[in-house]
């Protein structure tokens, strides 16, 4: 039977879980990382006129830290981060249609005026969103709010497909694991940018889903 090992987040291997199980196949929750606080601020910026998230991790953490989007427009990179907003009883002002991605806010992000936007993430984020919007006219202010703690394990399960979710899952996988551990195993990523990491560490590569969503990296590998 094919076992699905999902290395993501807690709450992103229960999704993951959940759509596999409807598809009669196995699952085994495997995350290599969990996060804890970075950094602690008091309030949004107050010239800040936008909100940016770019991972439903993003959004817990912010209203964890009892931060506020009130008085803010708010931007999100795709379905889930929209979806985890909602748990919240908040509506995103802002969706790409598609390329749910650091790259599709930049390109689509309609505001051409100069806007001051307040982008709270990972300490291990990549600069690309706020180097994008600083590009194009915008003042970013970045927060690192949370960082990834590894989580150690002394064996690994038996599996026939492997789920990467982030780029530093990749990462950690490999050094504890090793190459030969993926050997005639397939492979998903969640995004280019965690495809592109796969690529380079493990030297061939793997299926992409579609659309930066849990569902898409499922779909990816049937």
């Amino acid at each position: 039977m094919r076992t699905f090992l999902l290395t993501g987040l807690q709450e992103t291997n229960l999704k993951a879980a959940e759509y596999i199980a409807s598809l009669k196949f196995k699952s085994l929750n495997f995350p290599l990382q969990k996060m804890q606080k970075s950094n602690v601020l008091a309030s949004v910026p107050h010239d800040c006129n936008w909100i940016f998230f770019t991972s439903a991790t993003a959004v817990k953490f912010f209203f964890k830290l009892g931060l506020s989007t009130i008085g803010k427009s708010v931007a999100v990179v795709g379905p889930a981060t929209k979806n985890a907003l909602k748990e919240y009883n908040i509506e995103a002002d802002f969706m790409p249609q598609d390329n749910y991605s650091a790259e599709g806010l930049i390109k689509s992000f309609p505001n051409k005026q100069a806007q001051s936007i307040f982008y709270p993430c990972s300490k291990i984020a990549k600069t690309t969103l706020q180097d994008g919007l600083n590009s194009a006219g915008h003042t970013v202010t970045r927060y690192d709010m949370y960082e990834p703690v590894g989580i150690s394990y002394d064996t690994l399960p038996s599996f026939t497909d492997i789920l990467f979710f982030s780029p530093s899952a990749v990462e950690i996988f490999q050094k504890r694991f090793g190459n030969s551990s993926l050997e005639n195993k397939k492979a998903a990523a969640i995004g280019k940018s965690t495809a592109t990491a796969f690529e380079n560490i493990f030297n061939r590569k793997a299926c992409c889903a579609s659309q930066s969503t849990v569902r898409a990296t499922v779909d990816a590998l049937l």
